[in-house]
């Protein structure tokens, strides 16, 4: 027989065990043992799952990471490691990944776990579980994956086993992860740990979420000659597992430290909203302190607003600016997922501009390209006038002229731009989420070799309608005599008058 696995549970561990919420988050440190917590988790939830009539405990878990790579050499290693090597394991070389584990226990019943690991990092990967029948769910290094894709998961859970197989004892998603980076969903779903749902009538629901965070593993200090060192936190969780105890985080630090990677220790460490720049930022002279207000900034009332708008995708975008004291300001964002153009511009974009800018023109610069919506085949320009806004299109749309555009305006100290604070996915995508990647295939004696093209990412949606907007700034000019009398313009026109007769 192997050896069985000891577990001792940290505080942290044990509060989360403690805990049966819907949904249970838990955040820590690199090497905080978090992802041995939620697999114990998973095999208590097998053990105390409700016998059927045939006295066999049913459950069937769902396991998502964003790549297959990561599931099968880190989150597959921890299962196997945590659930009892005699009696199954985790099958390779099929995707998904299925694991299976019958074991008896003491009071005559059989545990019959199953456990389905599936890579899924965007929304458009999340069509694969659309059949899915799971008990409850594991989101593995939860900040990997699109916003959304939680969501999606609470329609797949609870659904076995079924009600003559003993009903489903617990229903739930199990997320863990590291400090989310700046502007990262996430880091808004912990400030406010509520999950809305719209069930089939359209009635909303709120699902409060537990969230668990360790303490970090190390500090950082600023001392009075403004020198930086990290100390390792004595009291961090899951010393007793790592080799050298708190040396081991120690070590950790001068590693990163010899090759200059100090955002790794602060974020991954220190738990701060530091970025890490996995790849090269494509706005190197973004500077959080220079370019993001410090308060939140609010609209101007009858004062043209820039919309900056992605009509490209399933990911529509728009970023909102206005000029103030001779800075650009970035005072608003949205992003659809899996979303049509016209429903975006109906549900988002226009409730937006109604609730914000009631008395301001709005001109949008959007992709000249003007591809048509995949869902309507309507240009987007055409659903743009159809609801009277003025449509400015640049004259070009390569990259690099789009790039220069932004690059223009953080070189400014006057007609530069500032940011939002609540402008979350804009400061991330600016920091470094829209960025160039590092070409795998490529080897360089003078260092990393990067792509030319920015990636596509979760980040690069935002990032398509802050150049737009950009664009627009740096060389556009609406002939507003073409402003089309819509319905929506005529209204909006109406009220800026009447507050104008009120003033």
């Amino acid at each position: 027989m192997s050896e069985l696995f000891t577990y001792r549970p940290t505080p942290i561990g044990t509060a989360f065990h403690d805990s049966d919420a819907f949904i249970k988050m838990i955040t820590g440190p690199y090497g905080s043992g978090k992802s041995t917590i939620v697999a114990m988790d998973i095999l208590y939830y097998a053990l105390t799952q409700a016998p059927a009539p045939d006295n066999v405990r049913y459950t069937r878990v769902g396991v998502i990471r964003a790549s297959y790579p990561n599931l099968i050499q880190s989150t597959r290693e921890t299962l196997l490691q945590v659930l009892p090597a005699d009696y199954g394991s985790i099958t390779m070389g099929s995707a998904p990944l299925r694991g299976l584990y019958i074991f008896p226990l003491g009071d005559g019943t059989t545990v019959h776990l199953e456990l389905v690991l599936t890579a899924v990092a965007t929304m458009e990967d999340a069509d694969k579980l659309r059949s899915a029948n799971w008990s409850f769910a594991w989101i593995n290094e939860a900040s990997e994956i699109e916003s959304g894709i939680m969501e999606f998961i609470t329609s797949r859970i609870g659904r076995y086993p079924s009600k003559d197989m003993g009903s489903c004892s617990y229903s739930g998603i199990l997320l863990d992860f590291n400090r989310p980076q700046p502007g990262h969903h996430l880091l808004a779903t912990m400030d406010n740990p509520v999950l809305q749902l719209v069930n089939e009538h359209g009635l909303e629901k709120e699902i409060p979420i537990a969230v668990f965070t360790q303490p970090p593993a190390a500090f950082k200090e600023i001392r009075e000659d403004g020198t930086v060192v990290y100390r390792a936190n004595p009291d961090a969780e899951n010393l007793e597992n790592l080799r050298g105890g708190v040396e081991y985080y120690s070590t950790q630090i001068a590693s990163w430290l010899k090759i200059g990677h100090t955002d790794y220790i602060e974020s991954l460490f220190c738990m701060l909203d530091t970025p890490i720049r996995d790849g090269q930022a494509v706005f190197p002279q973004f500077n959080l302190e220079t370019h993001v207000s410090k308060n939140v900034l609010e609209p101007q009332n009858f004062t043209t607003v820039i919309v900056g708008m992605d009509t490209s995708g399933i990911h529509p975008a728009a970023t909102f600016w206005q000029e103030n004291q001779g800075k650009w300001c970035c005072l608003d964002e949205i992003m659809g997922i899996e979303m049509g153009l016209e429903a975006f511009m109906e549900e988002a974009l226009v409730p937006l501009i109604r609730s914000r800018y009631p008395t301001c023109d709005v001109i949008i610069s959007c992709d000249p390209a003007n591809a048509r919506d995949s869902f309507t085949a309507l240009a987007p320009t055409t659903h743009l006038q159809r609801l009277g806004f003025q449509v400015y299109l640049p004259t070009s749309n390569l990259p690099k002229i789009r790039i220069r555009a932004v690059e223009v305006l953080l070189n400014k100290q006057i007609g530069g731009i500032i940011i939002s604070p609540t402008c979350k996915g804009v400061i991330r995508a600016m920091i470094g989420g829209y960025h160039y990647a590092i070409r795998r295939v490529v080897s360089s004696s003078a260092g990393k070799v990067y792509n030319s093209k920015p990636e596509k990412n979760d980040d690069s949606h935002l990032a398509d309608a802050i150049q737009y907007a950009a664009m627009y700034i740096n060389q556009g000019v609406v002939d507003k005599s073409t402003e089309k009398k819509h319905p929506i313009a005529v209204l909006l026109q109406r009220k800026r008058q009447s507050l104008r007769t009120i003033m």
